[in-house]
């Protein structure tokens, strides 16, 4: 088929063409502007003569009878015919070159064969490239544009940077991360009650509630992973709780003896402790309930967790994180632990602090419930706001806070990083029970990966800005993190 074209093409370009000389440019109507586009393909002009000759370039689509179409226009006459026409590559220097020397007429001696190499040369060299044999069994629609080939004929991109580079291997991809998780950057969230056996947490599979002995247990283990901040959350007795909270700052209460146990025990731990009524109050409420309208007080409310502040604080506490969102409790709280001389002791202010709906089996572990049905969202925040997050942050720093908290975490990473932005001191997240419960359901049905959800959902956290991260994971990371180091597994993060 490829001789039909050539010699009927060759028919009517002796017939034109004469002595005369012609430029035959690129066949591309798309990048060419010195051809005439027409109906059926590319027109190929000739300079001195009005004479023109078309070859059909239908790139592989068939006309409305089934087959291709090529026109021979000569002097205004068609000849319609269907041998079927092969598009043309993108012409080379040396075939630009055989065009200009047919055209001049240096090769007019083998005008027939000079023709034939001409419109066949892009195809031959496409097949000799790699592009199949060259024949009429080849890919009709075949790659143009900015591909190439290099110096070994392999097909080329001509572009200069490949961020792809970075990512070639697990070495370079460790090399170059931005975001890490390590095990001194994690907090690990501890319940504890005051009984001497340790009891299981149903909505939370994997955690209990801790006796104090076996809390001591799990923060000595927890340490030999290389976690070493421990968030202490207490259990009480309903036969110890009150409308205002009062064992909240009992020096002789569960919180202040395991603090002092653990700090005894592991005097370079981080202990931080937990401020707010919620665990202790009868109504569930993070703070003093007005018995007639049944709102939160806050200024009644500011008033307990300062003594509840210092009363842990006296205990061995090295931070306290009130967590109740009362307006103006930041200033109180360090005021209060200056003038009783903990001035070294630090505030983690969960600036930000949302009505959310994860937090179910936190309340399970610590039996905080609201009861009655009611609520706390007049004190933490709205989660349809954002704006306000960078207000309640702003103020926090100002009364005094050494640290700011986002909770919860996963949903609000848009809050994290506006918080990010906003501010400069130490910023952690919260990976709250209702993300820790749900990750453990899908991986018991077998429908995701734990480790890998995991680590990817803690990288997000580091990605949008968390300096530190409260997670019920942490000893499990911990221990994820130890294993690759010492080559039962892949690495995930650099060993500590």
């Amino acid at each position: 088929m490829r001789h039909s074209l050539c010699a009927a093409a060759l028919a009517a370009l002796l017939g034109l063409v004469g002595t005369s000389s012609a430029m035959i440019r690129r066949q591309n109507c798309a990048h060419a502007p010195s051809l005439r586009s027409s109906s059926a393909g590319c027109t190929v002009a000739n300079e001195s003569s009005p004479n023109v000759l078309t070859l059909a370039f239908v790139g592989g689509l068939r006309a409305p009878n089934s087959l291709h179409t090529e026109e021979i226009a000569s002097q205004g006459k068609r000849i319609p015919t269907s041998t079927p026409v092969k598009p043309s590559y993108r012409l080379r220097s040396s075939s630009i070159t055989q065009a200009k020397d047919f055209a001049s007429g240096e090769a007019q001696r083998n005008s027939k064969l000079d023709l034939a190499r001409m419109l066949d040369i892009h195809h031959t060299e496409h097949a000799r490239q790699g592009g199949g044999e060259a024949d009429d069994e080849y890919d009709p629609i075949a790659p143009r544009g900015p591909l190439e080939n290099n110096n070994y004929g392999e097909v080329w991109l001509p572009v200069q940077s490949r961020p792809r580079r970075n990512r070639k291997n697990h070495a370079t991809r460790r090399l170059v991360q931005e975001s890490l998780v390590k095990p001194s950057s994690l907090i690990y969230p501890l319940f504890v009650h005051d009984e001497e056996r340790s009891v299981p947490i149903p909505s939370l599979p994997g955690q209990r509630r801790l006796s104090p002995a076996d809390l001591l247990k799990e923060v000595d283990e927890a340490r030999r992973y290389g976690v070493n901040a421990f968030m202490l959350f207490p259990k009480v007795d309903d036969d110890l709780k009150s409308p205002l909270a009062e064992e909240s700052y009992n020096p002789d209460g569960l919180m202040p003896r395991v603090i002092m146990a653990v700090k005894d025990a592991f005097p370079d731990a981080l202990v931080l402790a937990d401020v707010a009524l919620d665990p202790y109050s009868t109504s569930g409420q993070d703070g003093v309930v007005d018995e007639e309208t049944g709102a939160v007080l806050n200024d009644m409310t500011v008033y307990q967790i300062c003594k509840q502040s210092v009363n842990l604080a006296r205990a061995g506490a090295d931070m306290v994180c009130p967590s109740e969102m009362m307006d103006g409790r930041v200033t109180a709280i360090r005021e209060a632990l200056d003038m009783e001389g903990c001035v070294d002791t630090s505030i983690l202010s969960y600036a930000c602090k949302y009505a959310s709906s994860l937090y179910g089996p936190f309340r399970d572990a610590l039996g905080s419930h609201v009861k009655g049905g009611g609520d706390k969202k007049t004190y933490q925040m709205d989660f349809s706001n954002a704006r306000e997050a960078e207000r309640e942050a702003d103020l926090d720093v100002q009364e005094g806070a050494d640290m700011l908290m986002v909770k919860p975490g996963t949903p609000y990473l848009d809050v994290l990083h506006r918080v990010r932005q906003k501010t400069n001191v130490p910023l952690a997240a919260y990976h709250v029970s209702g993300e820790y419960a749900m990750i453990k359901a899908a991986a018991e049905k077998g429908w995701i990966d734990e480790k890998s959800v995991v680590f990817e959902t803690l990288k997000g956290f580091r990605r949008a800005g968390a300096d530190s991260i409260a997670t019920y994971y942490a000893k499990d990371v911990a221990k994820w993190m130890a294993d690759d180091c010492s080559g039962k597994r892949q690495f995930t993060e650099p060993c500590f």
